[in-house]
């Protein structure tokens, strides 16, 4: 686009925010992370106690790694 009056760091998507606006988004993260902190500390605790139960996650990750070889060998 020759001599668009769209600043630089805004085309194609670029959206740059200012230095307030990232330590609001910041401060919103950390008041979050705060927040949920005594439910994650419940999921810690409850995890630990029970079995663990890797086929359940080992199953369906081999399942999509094999569909995406045989979707590439298909190209």
């Amino acid at each position: 686009m020759p001599h668009s009056k769209v600043p630089h760091s805004q085309q194609r998507g670029h959206i740059m925010l200012s230095t307030w606006e990232n330590l609001i988004l910041g401060a919103l993260a950390l008041l979050l992370l705060f927040w949920m902190q005594p439910g994650i500390k419940a999921a810690m605790a409850r995890s630990k106690q029970t079995p663990s139960n890797w086929p359940s996650v080992i199953v369906p990750l081999l399942m999509v790694v094999m569909f995406v070889l045989f979707l590439i060998a298909m190209v």
